[in-house]
């Protein structure tokens, strides 16, 4: 394009930008950035590159590769690696190559479900597939799958309908779509239940909302949403669980016929299910015939890709398949509980018999991990009653760790969704079992133990100190909450270059935020404490800074958790706002035996609230004889030191000595160079 081209399309992007939304507007400006980058004129680019640059990051964030031809994906991810290396977008280098990195990850596991693989995405959710429809002229089919969170209540008077996020105006089709799904729905568990409330609130709530939503085709997801609230909000014999990795398109009317979607929209659809991780895909029966033309059409050029069409006629007939949707009855004391919570007697009378039964049978029934213990080179996950539920090969030694930690950093118990089971996380999975590129990642497992989610680190660092491979190995260090939401806080050391970083993991997806501390040398511990008693947490580290050949000591806020710290020569990412960084000299030992590095193990934090301070041991150059404490108070940097040694081992310094010099050694970082000023109070500020 040449420049007047090239205006005309940002004066389109101008008036049309906020009516685009989804994939849509991420190939829009895709398009006009490679109308840039294929003018290969290095002024034009220049001029036009920075003005749509966040708001494309931005609708990148919510990108996913799914539902899409991999080939347009890999394209976006090699424009994104161009564009980062662009001078005039270095501010934005860092977020680019991150989110390039997560888009190549996801067509990478497109292209392994595309090859006959399977990729477990839901558990016990419905999904429909959505068509973009942003009133701009495209020839590619744009589309995601939603899901649909419901909650059924009674009320006393007149049925309350409440749509989240808020749409403002609900769309008609969707509104009549909700009440007539509910209405069969009552309608159909009459054969179960003679008398139903006369009024409910309905609330709805879409998963990945992102537009208005129009049209009726998600009311087969409706209707079988609705029935499964309803069976447990009246405490029926019966339950209903959708299947994994299910899809459905089509409205349900009144008497639970499944209408046609039309042609059109059934090949986009089904389009948009064949590149998702989804196994079955359910349809009317009038479309049927559509569907399988365009099936066959795509197989074409995945033939391995495993997608099940299953065309219906209404919701009986969906019910009646097994491999769509699992029907069990509930357990009989589960359900008499409920139904005597109306009466306090025969609320005895269970209690009575729970009591009777619970010492037989709950050693045996007890599915929730509650203890974590190392035996060798396998982790036990046992029930509160001490019986093995399941175990997990591990790479796990225990002289890297004080005993403090042996469990602590690697494995940890966590309730991440707050229904009171257990999921367990897990860092050191045996290296036998993985790859190098899974080796080292935080792994999270459920109470019977198939894996949630998994955090390889080093498949989202952004930077590289030479053309080595990296492998970050991750700790776990502690939970803490942030904007309401609760994060996994972890750090890594890449075993190659010993660069090592702090990150935090969303607990409940394991996506990793953005936010990455990094640090030149390994990081050995890392505490979430209230280190200067102002009512906040911050996060307090200890590693060995490689550039000096030194210990340092570090704090900085969660909230802020980016950038690197003193020393780092990482291209493009920003100095770290540290709240504390400390570096501690090297004692006479290291310098006697010519140590290049002092020795810190896992675990060499101790918090000690009762006496207000933080306390730093090291084994000086790998002495395991003689040890250093620096002791850190709460209240002020007038550090103090304390040293054991056992009788024999080599002189650190004549003793009146010792700790003055080391403590005139100790520097602090004022944001610019490294000073000695002990003596003051710690300002957060």
């Amino acid at each position: 394009m040449n420049p007047f081209d090239i205006e005309i399309f940002r004066q389109y992007l101008l008036r049309n930008l906020p009516n685009i939304h989804g994939k849509s507007k991420v190939f829009t400006f895709y398009n006009f950035y490679q109308s840039l980058l294929d003018s290969n004129d290095e002024t034009l680019v220049e001029a036009y590159c920075l003005e749509f640059i966040e708001e494309y990051i931005t609708s990148l964030k919510n990108y996913s590769a799914f539902c899409l031809a991999p080939g347009k994906s890999e394209r976006l991810v090699s424009q994104l690696t161009t564009i980062s290396a662009l001078n005039s977008v270095q501010n934005f280098k860092h977020i680019i190559v991150v989110e390039a990195k997560r888009i190549r990850k996801e067509v990478e596991e497109l292209l392994s479900v595309l090859s006959g693989s399977k990729k477990d995405i839901s558990h016990n959710k419905l999904f429909f597939p959505l068509i973009e429809e942003n009133g701009i002229q495209t020839v590619d089919t744009y589309g995601f799958l939603e899901t649909v969170r419901i909650t059924i209540n009674k009320r006393k008077n007149e049925n309350k309908l409440y749509v989240f996020p808020s749409v403002g105006v609900l769309d008609e089709r969707i509104e009549k779509q909700i009440f007539d799904s509910f209405s069969y729905a009552i309608k159909y568990l009459g054969k179960y239940k003679k008398k139903f409330s006369e009024y409910h609130d309905i609330i709805i709530y879409f998963n990945n909302y992102s537009a208005n939503y129009i049209g009726n085709s998600l009311g087969i997801a409706l209707t079988v949403g609705f029935i499964e609230q309803l069976t447990s909000l009246y405490n029926l014999p019966f339950r209903i669980n959708i299947q994994n990795n299910v899809a459905s398109t089509g409205s349900i009317n009144a008497n639970g016929k499944i209408n046609s979607v039309n042609k059109e929209f059934i090949e986009k659809k089904v389009e948009v299910v064949f590149y998702s991780p989804i196994d079955n895909f359910i349809i009317s029966k009038n479309d049927e015939t559509y569907a399988l033309k365009k099936l066959d059409q795509l197989k074409g050029l995945y033939p391995q890709r495993d997608l099940k069409i299953n065309g219906v006629n209404d919701l009986e007939d969906i019910f009646n398949r097994r491999n769509l949707i699992n029907i069990f009855r509930q357990n009989i004391l589960v359900r008499s509980y409920k139904a005597s919570k109306k009466n306090w007697q025969i609320s005895v009378l269970i209690i009575l018999l729970y009591m009777i039964t619970a010492i037989v049978l709950i050693r045996d029934f007890d599915e929730n991990p509650s203890v974590l213990e190392n035996e060798g080179k396998t982790l036990y996950i046992k029930n509160k009653s001490g019986r093995i539920l399941w175990t997990k090969s591990v790479d796990f030694d225990s002289s890297l760790f004080s005993s403090r930690y042996s469990l602590n950093y690697v494995n940890r118990l966590l309730d991440i969704n707050g229904d009171g089971i257990n999921e367990i996380i897990i860092t050191n999975e045996s290296l036998k079992q993985y790859n190098g590129t899974q080796y080292g990642r935080i792994a999270c497992y459920n109470s019977r133990g198939n894996l949630i989610w998994e955090n390889n680190f080093h498949e989202t660092a952004s930077i590289s100190t030479d053309s080595l491979q990296s492998y970050y190995i991750s700790n776990l260090v502690d939970t803490t909450t942030i904007n309401d939401k609760k994060y996994l806080i972890a750090f890594a050391t890449d075993h190659t270059s010993v660069s090592s970083a702090i990150f935090k993991v969303d607990l409940k997806t394991g996506k990793q935020s953005n936010d990455i501390l990094w640090h030149n040398g390994p990081i050995r511990d890392c505490l979430i404490i209230d280190f200067n008693k102002d009512g906040k947490k911050e996060i307090a580290f200890a590693a060995i800074n490689s550039s000096f050949g030194k210990i340092a000591f570090g704090v900085i806020d969660p909230n802020n958790l980016t950038g690197q710290c003193p020393s780092c020569t990482f291209k493009y990412i920003i100095p770290a706002k540290l709240l504390a960084y400390i570096m501690f000299p090297k004692t006479d030992f290291s310098r006697r035996t010519r140590q290049i590095d002092p020795s810190l193990k896992i675990g060499c934090l101790n918090n000690n609230p009762d006496k207000k301070m933080i306390s730093l041991e090291s084994n000086d150059g790998g002495n395991t004889e003689a040890a250093i404490n620096f002791i850190l108070p709460y209240n002020s940097k007038n550090i103090s030191i304390s040293l054991k040694k056992r009788p024999g081992v080599l002189e650190l310094l004549p003793p009146p000595h010792i700790k003055t010099r080391i403590s005139d050694e100790i520097l602090f970082w004022d944001g610019e160079k490294f000073v000695n000023q002990s003596n003051e109070v710690w300002d957060f500020r």
